[in-house]
C-alpha cells in the first residue's frame, strides 16, 4: 500500500463523519487532505509506524506550527502524541484520534484519554519481556547480531530463550536469517535498527523499575559521581554505571550540567550493600526531590556500557533514558542517537 492509500484509509476513519473527504498527491509525491469544500487543503507530514523519532524528524523544523501541516501516522505512541502537543501541531493517527487547528476555521479535537485494558487501541504492539528487551539491548548496542550463545553469556539467559526472543525480532523484521542455520546457532543481520530501536526504547522507558532516590548537594555531577560515589562502589566491588543527564554530558555533549544523577547499580549490591553505603556517606535517602537516582540494573546493562573512562550505560540505553525523562531531556536524547547511533 502506498502512503497515499495508507493516508486516505487513516484520514477517512478519522474524518470522514464530518465532511466528504478527498486525499491526492501531486506530482512531487506530496499527499494533501481536503476535508469538505469550505477548508483549504492539509499538507501531509507522513510519520509511517508513529514512533518519537518519526515524528521528530519530519516535524523538528516546524517552529512555530505551519496551521497547513498534519503529521499522519498509523498510531501515533502517547511519547509522540505528548511531544506534538508541545508543538500545539495538528495531527491524526490509525486509530481515529485526531487534533487539528486551522486559521479557516476547522477545529477538530479527537484526543486520547488515559490508556485502560478497555480503551488501549487494538493496533498490536509488540510484547516485551525482560529476556527479549535484554537481547535486543545486546543487538542495539553491538549493531550486529552475535550468535546465541553469546548473548546468553552477556544476558545471563539461557541459550533456547536467547534463540525464541531471536525469533521474535525476525518475525517482526527487524533481523532476518542470513544462513541456513537453524536453532541457537542460527546466523542474523540487522533488517531494521532503527524501527528496533524505536521500539525497544518505549518498551525501556515504560518499564516499573525498582528505585532508591537519594538527596546530596553539589554543583558538579560528574565531579560528585567520580570522587564521592566511585571509589566506595569500587571499593566493595559494585557494577555501576552512568545515565540520563550525567551519561549524555559525559558521552554526547548537550548540556552543561546534570541536575539529577542517574546511576544503574547491579542487582546484589543493590538489594544488600547500596543503602548501608549511602548511610556512610551520609548521603540520605528521599521520597521527593531526589538528586541522586539509582536504578537496579540486570546483568546487560552492565555487559554492555562502555568507559569514558567513568563506565556510561550504552547509547540505546542512554538514549532510551532520557526519552523517559522527557522536558529537555528529549532533546538530548536525539542528540546521542544522531551523534552515537545513527551515524
Amino acid at each position: 500500500m502506498d502512503i497515499q492509500n495508507e493516508v486516505s484509509v487513516i484520514v477517512r476513519r478519522a474524518l470522514a463523519e464530518l465532511a466528504p473527504v478527498a486525499v491526492r498527491a501531486d506530482k512531487q509525491g506530496r499527499v494533501r487532505i481536503k476535508l469538505g469544500t469550505r477548508h483549504r487543503p492539509l499538507e501531509v507530514l507522513w510519520a509511517g509506524d508513529g514512533w518519537p523519532s518519526d515524528v521528530r524528524r519530519i516535524a523538528a523544523p516546524n517552529k512555530p506550527w505551519p496551521r497547513a501541516h498534519v503529521v499522519v501516522a498509523r498510531r501515533l505512541t502517547q511519547s509522540s502524541v505528548d511531544w506534538l502537543r508541545e508543538q500545539d501541531a495538528n495531527w491524526i493517527d490509525g486509530t481515529g484520534l485526531a487534533r487539528i487547528v486551522t486559521p479557516d476555521g476547522l477545529l477538530v479535537f479527537r484526543e486520547p484519554v488515559e490508556a485502560t485494558p478497555d480503551s488501549a487501541s487494538k493496533v498490536p504492539r509488540f510484547s516485551w519481556s525482560d529476556v527479549r528487551k535484554d537481547v535486543a539491548e545486546v543487538v542495539l548496542s553491538k549493531r550486529e547480531v552475535p550468535r546465541a550463545a553469546e548473548i546468553a553469556n552477556e544476558t545471563g539467559w539461557s541459550p533456547i530463550a536467547v534463540a525464541k526472543a531471536l525469533s521474535t525480532f525476525d518475525t517482526s523484521g527487524w533481523t532476518a536469517k542470513s544462513g541456513s542455520a537453524r536453532g541457537p546457532g542460527a546466523q542474523r543481520k540487522l533488517a531494521e535498527p532503527q524501527r528496533m530501536l524505536d521500539a525497544w526504547a518505549e518498551a525501556v522507558g515504560a518499564e516499573q523499575r525498582t528505585t532508591i532516590s537519594a538527596h546530596a548537594a553539589f554543583t558538579d555531577a560528574i565531579g560528585f559521581l567520580n570522587e564521592r560515589l566511585a571509589v566506595p562502589l569500587n571499593k566493595i566491588n559494585a557494577r555501576w554505571a552512568a545515565s540520563g543527564w550525567v551519561g549524555a554530558q559525559l558521552v554526547a555533549p548537550y548540556v552543561t550540567s546534570s541536575p539529577t544523577l542517574h546511576v544503574y547499580v547491579d542487582v546484589a549490591t543493590f538489594d544488600t550493600q547500596l543503602l548501608t553505603l549511602l548511610q556512610g556517606l551520609q548521603i540520605r535517602v528521599v521520597t521527593e526531590g531526589p538528586r541522586i537516582v539509582f536504578w537496579r540494573g540486570r546483568q546487560v546493562v552492565f555487559a554492555e556500557s562502555r568507559r569514558y573512562p567513568t563506565p556510561v550505560v550504552d547509547p540505546p540505553r542512554l538514549y532510551a533514558d532520557l526519552l523517559r525523562l522527557g522536558g529537555r531531556a528529549i532533546e538530548a536524547a536525539q542528540n546521542v542517537r544522531e551523534q552515537l547511533i545513527d551515524h
